[in-house]
């Protein structure tokens, strides 16, 4: 059974591994390895890490007390973190998360919600009704790589 929750700075090191893990066994389809490197590398900023548990709506999704996903809501409008373990793609654990940060959006009458989606997460968000707004093209440690900035209207 699939239990979600707030996540605290005790998750930290979970929530990192799994990050680290989603990106190696899922972001492969779209992204070279140079590219995975880089785009794993912001795990090693523990300051942004810890800034979103304390103040984001973040989320956890765990199963048997393993943590399978996790997602999180900057300003209550931005999904800022959406990631499921590579063992459990497919299984409906973004789809649970993505719902309550919705809820927790409409909750605080936000009109829409964005976020900067990566390629392989592009197909997820067109299904729960985002739009692509443009292409970003982001550099980190001198290596180009392309998101989505997406957008859904919620009322």
């Amino acid at each position: 059974m699939m239990v979600l929750r707030r996540a605290n700075r005790n998750d930290l090191k979970e929530l990192q591994s799994l990050y680290i893990e989603s990106i190696e066994g899922l972001g492969k389809l779209n992204y070279t390895d140079e590219q995975l490197s880089a785009w794993k590398s912001s795990v090693n900023n523990r300051e942004r890490w810890t800034e979103a548990i304390n103040n984001q709506h973040f989320l956890i999704a765990q199963i048997n007390k393993k943590i399978v996903g996790f997602g999180s809501l900057e300003n209550g409008s931005y999904i800022d973190f959406l990631y499921v373990s590579k063992n459990h793609s497919r299984m409906g654990v973004a789809s649970r998360i993505f719902e309550r940060l919705e809820k927790a959006a409409l909750k605080l009458d936000q009109t829409e919600l964005e976020s900067d989606v990566s390629l392989t997460a592009e197909p997820f968000f067109k299904s729960k009704g985002f739009q692509t707004v443009r292409e970003n093209k982001n550099i980190i440690q001198g290596i180009e790589i392309t998101n989505l900035r997406m957008k859904k209207k919620l009322k």
